[in-house]
């Protein structure tokens, strides 16, 4: 389970294209599918942003579907050139309630 001072680690001063390891839950929770279309969503709006082009499709299918394709629930994402205007409070508390682990890839 991710903390908020496990966020707070990973994203440092957040500067864009950092590049991160996000472990998603598993996409059963009660509250999955909400939380994971608003993961999308930031991707969407530039606030991160999924190395894979497919990503984004597979984290909907898990909220849709309420499994993980063939079990891969573990995504490389960077920071977008949004995250500043979003605001990191709202980012840490989508990412809290869906992430089982984060970590900053070097």
């Amino acid at each position: 389970m991710v903390t908020e001072r496990d966020l707070s680690e990973a994203l440092g001063n957040a500067e864009v294209g950092k590049r991160l390891r996000l472990t998603f839950y598993d996409a059963r929770a009660e509250n999955a599918a909400l939380t994971l279309r608003a993961v999308v969503a930031l991707n969407s709006a530039d606030v991160i942003r999924f190395e894979n082009w497919t990503d984004p499709v597979a984290v909907l299918c898990a909220a849709r579907e309420g499994v993980w394709d063939r079990g891969n629930r573990t995504f490389f994402v960077t920071i977008g050139p949004e995250l500043p205007s979003y605001g990191r409070t709202q980012f840490e508390m989508i990412m809290l309630g869906c992430l089982e682990k984060i970590e900053v890839v070097t």
